[in-house]
């Protein structure tokens, strides 16, 4: 679900949206943004990155959630696929009594470039990854199978 900005939403799809959820959904956006932007900004101090280079690529984002429910398992200890299905590194914890819910959200500059960042480049310390359009980028990560672990590897300059 996009959340921000709020003209990408599209309220179409989930018209029986109870409106407390979609006000919660507005507040709890809009601080997550402040947060994001907050720690996107400590990044670039901790990495000695000049300007706000990090936090320009992604003050004009797009922001998303993705919301899972676990209903409780009466049998949490079994493996279901038997090694036939290989997960993802995320993996969800289940509880024989009691229901969980997980939130994810997702933060992506859009329209922008990827790549290392620009002050962080010099001869001692050459770039290790090529500059890639966001666009680019999420089309790539997107079409590829979940048999690895990171598509940054696609972005890897070989020397």
């Amino acid at each position: 679900m996009t959340t921000l900005p709020i003209n990408a939403r599209k309220p179409h799809l989930f018209p029986k949206l109870p409106l407390p959820f979609r006000d919660a959904i507005d507040a709890y956006s809009l601080e997550l943004k402040l947060l994001a932007m907050k720690i996107l900004g400590m990044m670039e101090k901790a990495l000695k990155i000049d300007g706000k280079e990090i936090t320009e690529l992604f003050e004009d984002g797009t922001q998303s959630m993705r919301m899972n429910y676990y209903p409780p398992c009466p049998q949490p200890e079994k493996i279901v696929t038997n090694g036939i299905y290989r997960s993802i590194e995320h993996r969800a914890t289940v509880n024989k009594l009691k229901e969980r819910l997980s939130i994810a959200t997702f933060y992506n500059p859009i329209n922008k470039e990827f790549g290392p960042a620009h002050s962080l480049v010099t001869e001692k310390s050459p770039a290790l990854f090529r500059r890639i359009a966001a666009k680019d980028y999420f089309k790539g990560l997107f079409a590829r199978e979940l048999g690895g672990k990171s598509y940054l590897d696609v972005m890897r300059i070989n020397n």
